[in-house]
């Protein structure tokens, strides 16, 4: 599955057994399918979607893998092109069908040297391959222009899935091995000629036995992915260092017994951001069923959040997909039937709740003066409540006005000091929201804030966001801003960038980490001029600075 927006109407689209279909999911708890898969069809099972822009607008990919007679003999796998008109429309293009695409899984496209490509790895055992198909021309007929085919001195026999990612102007292919429980890491910089690079197997410590689904991500300019094997003896999630391509280390896991049946036998994984925060939502065949999310901010600690199971044991998760809605949050799970006298094939959407609590900057502050808590907070699920509580936990006591506002005020004490207080925001277990099984739970947020006191008024600090400079589509792009503050405090600064001056042409890109000094974000696939703004608070007064990113292709020289 995929999530699909155009005007403002937002689609799933979910591949089954019988071709494409458009779910359409703009109201919480309301999803309505549309479009019968007579007119979508394609020849088999969809294994998986993707979407990207053409310059003849949207267009959606399905690989398939065929349980009918298709148009060549002996060939059981293909890639399909759907146009994307709108209007709850979607219609079948251009396909190509090749043994090397026999049972393909995983699939992601890129972009380079002008041209878009997908990629897809595909077969059994030793018949195994990495596919790059180039799509730039909806019009034509997909064409494979470069093939890897696994053999003993390479890991990726029997893939389960793949993902991409761009580091040091170079792109890359990361396949989950179920085989030889192991991931592979392809250099794919040219299309035409595919190299593995890089490679990491399975071991006591680790949890790639059925390496079987793989999503990357990138958090404190480092790349990592996020590996669910499929084996039921050893549960969980593995996380890798992949930021040097040819030396990839396992740096963290999660593993659950398989008593709780709640990991085993993964078919999904995907990845969502919020509040600069990284979660991974995981599905199973096994036991319950389950979709788990796990935060998998620090790499090296993953944490299991929440899980939900679903309300009969004929639903069967098989896919997953996340999207957001403004500030709301949803997971779609796809799942089919396994009785057919109870046939509850379908999409379940899902609200994910996510409640923040935030302390504002640190402040400094004179002896004596009115000292105002600037705290924050939010729960993204509307009609939700929540209560909010602070304590002060360093420093002279003061008294506050009144310790569950979110903005209570004191005096500052006649004497230097330091001041520390902990902002507590808690949703209750009457509020619904489901924590695990599906029990509903209490949800806590905390943050700290440091109040300053000192017989020195405050000056105001500056803001340095670097100087203009060009990308190119698709690249790694670094912010790299710092600020100072004339009162000697630089170690306090608070940072905060921000993608200002956005029309309806300009999109929108993700901020890996965009409370820091230094970042990074992927640059679009296509050019633009991007403007960013970074904000540097020193508690009590900010200053702000402004750079422009400039995306445009590359200029070859001779």
């Amino acid at each position: 599955m995929v999530h699909l927006k155009t005007g403002q109407t937002n689609y799933v689209v979910a591949g089954t057994s019988e071709g494409v279909h458009l779910v359409v999911v703009n109201n919480a708890g309301s999803a309505s399918a549309t479009n019968a898969s007579s007119s979508v069809g394609a020849w088999g099972q969809i294994t998986d979607i993707a979407t990207y822009e053409s310059t003849a607008g949207t267009r959606v990919v399905g690989l398939y893998n065929s349980a009918k007679p298709v148009v060549t003999a002996g060939v059981n796998g293909g890639i399909q092109i759907f146009s994307f008109p709108g209007n709850n429309q979607i219609t079948r293009g251009t396909y190509l069908v090749d043994n090397k695409l026999s049972n393909p899984v995983g699939l992601e496209i890129y972009s380079t040297g002008g041209k878009q490509y997908a990629v897809t790895a595909s077969g059994i055992k030793s018949n195994s391959y990495v596919n790059i198909i180039d799509i730039s021309n909806p019009s034509n007929k997909p064409s494979i222009v470069g093939t890897l085919q696994d053999n003993s001195s390479r890991s990726f026999q029997q893939p389960g899935d793949l993902d991409i990612y761009f580091t040091n102007n170079k792109h890359y292919a990361v396949v989950a091995s179920n085989r030889d429980d192991a991931v592979a890491i392809l250099d794919i910089s040219n299309p035409t000629t595919i190299n593995q690079v890089g490679k990491i197997s399975d071991a006591s410590d680790r949890l790639l036995r059925g390496a079987y689904s793989i999503e990357i991500y990138s958090t404190g300019g480092k790349h990592y992915a996020v590996v669910a094997p499929l084996d039921t003896q050893k549960a969980g999630i593995q996380i890798i260092d992949i930021s040097t391509p040819n030396a990839p280390t396992a740096v963290g896991k999660l593993e659950m017994s398989v008593s709780n049946e709640l990991y085993g036998g993964a078919q999904d994984l995907t990845l969502h951001t919020y509040n600069d925060r990284w979660y991974a939502l995981l599905v199973g065949k096994d036991g319950y069923d389950s979709l788990q999310i796990i935060d998998i901010t620090d790499p090296s600690t993953p944490v299991e959040s929440s899980h939900i199971r679903p309300a009969t044991n004929q639903e069967k998760a098989r896919s997953v997909e996340s999207y957001a809605i403004g500030q709301r949050q949803f997971a779609s799970v796809g799942t089919v039937s396994i009785d057919n006298s109870n046939s509850l094939p379908g999409v379940q959407i899902l609200e994910m709740a996510f409640l923040t609590s935030n302390a504002g900057p640190n402040q400094s502050r004179t002896h004596g003066q009115t000292v105002t808590l600037n705290g924050a907070a939010a729960v993204t699920v509307p009609g939700k409540t929540f209560s909010q509580a602070w304590v002060q936990t360093g420093g002279p006591t003061v008294q506050l006005s009144d310790s569950t506002a979110l903005n209570p005020t004191f005096t500052a004490p006649n004497q230097d000091a330091t001041l520390t207080f902990t902002l507590t925001v808690t949703l209750p277990a009457s509020q619904g929201v489901i924590t695990s099984a599906n029990t509903a739970g209490i949800i806590t947020a905390t943050d700290t804030v440091t109040i300053t006191v000192s017989a020195v008024p405050n000056q105001h600090p500056t803001a340095n966001a670097g100087l203009d400079k060009s990308a190119t589509p698709g690249s790694t792009v670094t912010l790299s801003g710092f600020g100072t503050d004339p009162d000697g405090n630089d170690a306090d600064l608070r940072y905060e960038w921000e993608q200002t001056s956005i029309t309806s042409e300009t999109p929108t890109v993700n901020i890996d980490n965009s409370g820091s000094a230094q970042t990074i974000f992927t640059a679009p696939a296509d050019p633009t001029e991007l403007e960013f703004t970074l904000t540097v608070f020193d508690g009590t007064d900010s200053a702000t600075d402004v750079i422009t990113i400039t995306i445009k292709e590359q200029t070859q020289t001779r």
